[in-house]
């Protein structure tokens, strides 16, 4: 359907009004070379917002998927990525520590990351991130120097029996790529062990 000439003319008008107009407080644009500055600073900001978007809704159907089907999501994943969980690395020496919970690689950019999650009590949440950290320290050493990594990173995932979270905890998440609001299933999953516990418990007695 043709749009009308006159139409033409005032959808014409209008978009001359907008790109001379910079700021809100600044003056308008009087040169072609501002219009242009203009023009690809709105371009610049409308496409960040969009990559942004796209990010985020790809974290978001990833985590969905995590939850509802870990083996469809773990099949998913490209040739690019590699993910263990609950397998000892075997490495050129013998390290005492060689089995955290998740061992996850990107071999396209050449990181690695050693995730090890606990659920100590409240008063022990520092002290047991500081363990963790130390602990696959020696290991994540060799995975960089025997795998041809850039960088191993120990990242501990914690909640206390109370279902405390560190402040790190924010940190963790951030480094995985994955959504801040993670920590919520995370409390769940503590919540249903705990009372799994104590309801086997009272079985039993």
């Amino acid at each position: 359907m043709a749009i009308p000439v006159k139409d033409c003319k005032n959808i014409s008008a209008g978009y001359r009004k907008k790109v001379h107009v910079h700021a809100k407080h600044d003056p308008n644009n009087a040169h072609i070379t501002e219009i242009l500055d203009s023009l690809k600073q709105r371009l610049s900001v409308k496409s960040q917002r969009l990559r942004q978007y796209k990010e985020a809704n790809g974290r978001k159907q990833q985590n969905k998927l995590f939850t509802t089907n870990e083996k469809t999501y773990c099949r998913n994943l490209n040739e690019n990525l590699t993910l263990y969980w609950n397998c000892s690395i075997l490495m050129d020496k013998t390290i005492p520590f060689n089995r955290s919970h998740v061992t996850f690689m990107n071999k396209k950019t050449k990181n690695t990351f050693l995730i090890d999650i606990a659920v100590p009590n409240t008063h022990n949440l520092a002290k047991t991130i500081t363990n963790k950290q130390y602990k696959y320290q020696e290991l994540a050493n060799e995975i960089c120097s025997m795998w041809k990594q850039k960088a191993a990173q120990v990242i501990p995932i914690l909640s206390s029996s109370t279902v405390v979270i560190p402040k790190s905890l924010s940190q963790s998440l951030t480094r995985l790529n994955l959504h801040l609001n993670t920590y919520i299933q995370l409390q769940k999953s503590v919540i249903l062990g705990i009372c799994s516990i104590v309801r086997n418990f009272l079985n039993f007695k």
